[in-house]
């Protein structure tokens, strides 16, 4: 399993209540990509279905529709055994929003 480790300046404890908790979870964040990465590599169809939520939908590319659901997402994730590619799927941007509060 890959982990990621904040740099020095983002340490938990280093910066203060609100900049701490963003610091831990943007880490978590970057953690469960990775896992999610992993799972694709891999294709462990059904590990990788479970990262989504029950309703969840998963759009890789331009030209195949979307899966809905996880089973649809597992059975797409197992439709991409052909031929041995690497994907690595990468945000653009995580939106990290506190559940507490109004995003803005």
């Amino acid at each position: 399993m890959t982990t990621t480790t904040p740099p020095d300046d983002v340490r938990a404890g280093s910066l203060p209540g609100d900049a701490a908790r963003s610091a831990a979870l943007y880490t978590e964040v970057q953690a469960f990509y990775a896992r999610q990465a992993h799972h694709l590599d891999a294709v462990r169809a059904e590990e990788f279905a479970a990262t989504f939520a029950a309703e969840g939908v998963f759009a890789h590319s331009p030209d195949t529709p979307a899966a809905r659901g996880r089973a649809a997402i597992a059975e797409e994730v197992r439709g991409l055994q052909r031929p041995p590619v690497r994907r690595r799927p990468r945000p653009a941007a995580a939106l990290v929003l506190d559940a507490g509060r109004a995003p803005g």
